[in-house]
């Protein structure tokens, strides 16, 4: 008869669980760049929520940099229990060797058993360098987040260019650390009946803790149209555009919506139709729009990471066996060519209906007068 092999990440080593204890709460990394609190912070904080409901742990936010505090009111009432607030002049703009240090004695003093970061530039490298840091792993580009029934956190990220869903544990380390895509949450509607304490944090920075200096950062402005990130309206296109001229027609529609923009999957943006940072992906931006229109696109799992968040998606696509009809709210058969332009008109026809309607209520109440 053979053998049971152990189940993979149960941990049942006396010492290694005596030890794992010791780790309690789950923590936030807050962003502070160009002086303004990142919406990843944020989205981050409703993560937290999520596995803290599940874990029965406190949630906390670390903010770190100088001149900061202003911002800890606005972690607290989107969901943090507790700010770790560290401020140091060193600290005014990030680098690497300095933030890596702040953080890591602060999570080897406190011992968090769960620590997130956003997924994008400077959290992806500090994160990277606090897991090495303080001897644990790191689950990198996560969309999801579960808790198994052994209290561990399940770290769900796509593999193998998106076609692939696979779950990461780190079950003889803590804490678990996770950089997650943004746009893979949605921030919690701010309670200002909230309360929670700040607590300051001096972390012990010497010299060689800031052997980078930054001499001057020039930040590039995106035009506002191609925020994705910010978007509340995108329109994505793909293949069946056939050609880049054929995006003008995206372009009329997102122009409808305030807040609009024009995005592209992955092969549109390889073909020079759109510029890279326009792509929704796997490899590219990860978005959650209040609507979402798919446009010529076939759906594959690729694309999907990247925007299935979205409060509304309305599919447009002449293969009605596409697997983008399989996740949309709202789904049309039929070639773009001839949905667009009608949805165009139909739209404009509808918004002079409400405006004609307006215009002659305020002149009868006007005449009642």
């Amino acid at each position: 008869m053979a053998s049971q092999q152990p189940r993979f990440g149960v941990v049942t080593d006396p010492e290694i669980l005596k030890r794992l204890a010791e780790y309690r709460g789950v923590w936030v990394y807050a962003e502070v760049d160009d002086n303004q609190l990142t919406n990843v912070s944020l989205e981050l904080l409703a993560a937290a929520r999520y596995v803290a409901q599940k874990t029965k742990e406190d949630v906390s936010a670390v903010l770190v940099g100088y001149g900061i505090e202003r911002f800890a009111r606005d972690l607290i009432v989107h969901g943090a229990d507790r700010v770790y607030l560290i401020q140091d002049e060193k600290l005014k703009l990030y680098v690497s060797d300095a933030y890596t240090e702040a953080v890591s004695q602060l999570v080897l003093a406190k011992k968090p058993s769960i620590f997130l970061f956003g997924a994008n530039r400077n959290a992806r490298d500090l994160a990277s360098r606090v897991a090495g840091r303080v001897n644990t792993g790191l689950a990198a580009d996560c969309i999801q987040l579960e808790v198994n029934e052994n209290g561990q956190l399940e770290q769900i990220r796509p593999d193998f260019g998106g076609k692939e869903l696979s779950v990461v544990l780190t079950p003889k380390h803590r804490p678990q650390l996770t950089t997650i895509r943004p746009g893979s949450y949605k921030p919690l509607p701010a309670d200002y009946n909230r309360s929670g304490i700040v607590e300051s944090f001096e972390p012990r920075l010497a010299e060689q803790h800031s052997r980078i200096k930054v001499i001057k950062s020039v930040r590039e402005r995106l035009d506002p149209k191609e925020d994705l990130e910010k978007a509340k309206v995108i329109v994505a296109g793909g293949m069946g555009l056939r050609n880049k001229d054929n995006f003008k027609l995206l372009h009329q529609l997102a122009e409808l919506f305030e807040g609009g923009a024009v995005a592209g999957t992955r092969s549109v943006c390889e073909k020079g139709w759109l510029p890279h940072h326009l792509q929704v992906g796997q490899s590219g931006k990860t978005v959650s729009p209040k609507l979402y229109f798919a446009v010529g696109l076939s759906g594959a799992i690729q694309h999907l990471v990247g925007m299935q968040n979205s409060e509304v998606i309305v599919a447009i696509n002449i293969d009605k066996e596409a697997p983008i009809f399989k996740v949309c709210t709202y789904g049309i058969v039929g070639d773009l060519f001839e949905v667009v332009p009608l949805l165009i008109d139909e739209i404009k026809r509808v918004r002079i209906e409400r405006t004609l309607t307006k215009e002659s209520v305020k002149a009868e109440s006007a005449g009642e007068r």
